[in-house]
């Protein structure tokens, strides 16, 4: 940025200060080094034009403030990079952000529990849709051999409840989740309350889908 402000600055100041005499050579000169003051300078430096010493001998501590104020940026990185470490291992801060760290809460456990119940869904729902077109057989009859296993009441309903919790769960919680985009339920009380009624709600539509 430095560099860039140095150009535009260091070609208008030369413009301004060679007037006409720019005008009449200016096809002697190369159109890529007017964009490029420090050219000049390297000339004058070199004393190989008359028109540009006198002129950079008047603009010389233009051109070595700017020069000077030009830092490398990796070189400024670098030590930043360096100090950020050095603070961090002198205060024994973690490297990052990580869940123990925290103090669960409702929402958090929640928020959770809504992306797992998502996976779940898509990973059950693909499976399912999968074994039916590479399973033989069709779905009653393997449902007819699950039966003849003779699998005890509260296996099976068991089962049943935790096929059916976490489309239950995603549903409610969805539909909190929508009414959250309409800018209802943010405050924290609000979010403690609807968490509980989604969870009561989960549980009890998972239980009469399980009864069924």
């Amino acid at each position: 940025m430095a560099a860039l402000a140095l150009r535009c600055v260091g070609r208008r100041c030369l413009l301004a200060r060679l007037g006409p005499s720019l005008s009449a050579r200016q096809t002697e000169l190369n159109a890529t080094a007017a964009s490029h003051p420090e050219y000049y300078y390297k000339l004058w430096r070199a004393g190989s034009d008359p028109l540009l010493t006198r002129v950079c001998t008047q603009l010389e501590p233009f051109f070595l403030l700017l020069l000077s104020s030009v830092v490398p940026m990796g070189t400024t990185a670098k030590e930043e990079m360096a100090r950020f470490w050095d603070k961090n291992t002198k205060s024994n801060r973690p490297l990052s952000p990580h869940i123990t760290i925290y103090e669960w809460s409702l929402p958090m456990a929640m928020s959770i529990t809504h992306r797992g119940t998502g996976v779940a869904l898509s990973v059950g729902v693909s499976l399912f849709g999968l074994a039916a077109l590479v399973l033989p057989e069709q779905f009653p009859h393997y449902l007819a051999m699950v039966k003849s296993l003779s699998l005890g009441p509260a296996l099976i309903y068991s089962a049943k409840f935790a096929l059916a919790f976490p489309l239950s769960y995603h549903t409610w919680n969805g539909i909190r989740h929508l009414a959250w985009d309409m800018g209802k339920g943010f405050k924290i009380p609000q979010v403690n309350q609807s968490g509980v009624l989604v969870l009561v709600l989960t549980l009890l539509s998972s239980a009469g889908l399980a009864a069924m």
